[in-house]
């Protein structure tokens, strides 16, 4: 099956104005991944310490260290990889498509 994913930015903006000084212009969302896989894929969890990959994701909004750490993994437990653009209106919307299979169908 193919699905299509929306990604949407709702972005509150004057929530975040005592922690955030960054004037709303200067805000965007990076690229996301998102991959199909099967129930012995783990891109994390709780109590793990993150992969390099997640970390410069997190930290740098630069995702090509997870695409590589996916690439990896993909033969034995993921069926496709989607990823979004970065949203430069934090306000935004973003599409991607993601394909599954019977053995892996979970959405991370």
């Amino acid at each position: 099956a193919n699905y299509m994913v929306t990604f949407r930015g709702l972005w509150p903006g004057d929530e975040d104005e005592a922690e955030n000084n960054d004037d709303d212009d200067n805000i965007i969302w990076s690229s996301m991944l998102g991959v199909s896989h099967s129930s012995d894929y783990h891109m994390f969890s709780l109590g793990w310490n993150p992969s390099k990959g997640i970390r410069s994701m997190v930290q740098n909004g630069d995702t090509r260290g997870l695409e590589d750490e996916i690439r990896i993994q993909k033969k034995k437990t993921i069926r496709s990889v989607a990823k979004t653009r970065q949203l430069f209106d934090i306000s935004d919307d973003t599409i991607t498509t993601i394909s599954t299979d019977k053995e892996r169908h979970l959405f991370s």
